[in-house]
């Protein structure tokens, strides 16, 4: 699969690794890898991978689940690196783990 962020979030989930043209598991790389700031362009990318695993179907409904896809947008899209981990702890908990 090729990233391609102007496409709609697909109804299925991909690992980052799986990613074909290399900009997300750049991204991934840096954010998981280093202590850097990711850019607003990498913040992008990131938030359209993590977007995509938020809001996937196939996940069983629960409040904790609801929180997490109502805090996407201030902790993710608009976040940094320690709302977005927070946000990646939050998600494990309740079973999803894109990384």
């Amino acid at each position: 699969m090729v990233f391609d962020p102007g496409m709609a979030p697909a109804m299925m989930l991909f690992y980052w690794r799986n990613e074909q043209s290399g900009q997300l598991s750049a991204v991934v790389h840096k954010f998981v890898m280093t202590n850097e700031s990711l850019t607003e362009a990498e913040r992008d990318t990131f938030a359209y991978y993590l977007r995509i695993w938020a809001d996937f179907p196939g996940w069983q409904e629960s409040q904790r689940l609801t929180q997490l896809r109502q805090s996407f947008d201030e902790r993710v899209a608009n976040g940094d690196r320690t709302t977005i981990s927070q946000w990646l702890s939050d998600a494990r908990i309740v079973g999803i783990d894109p990384l």
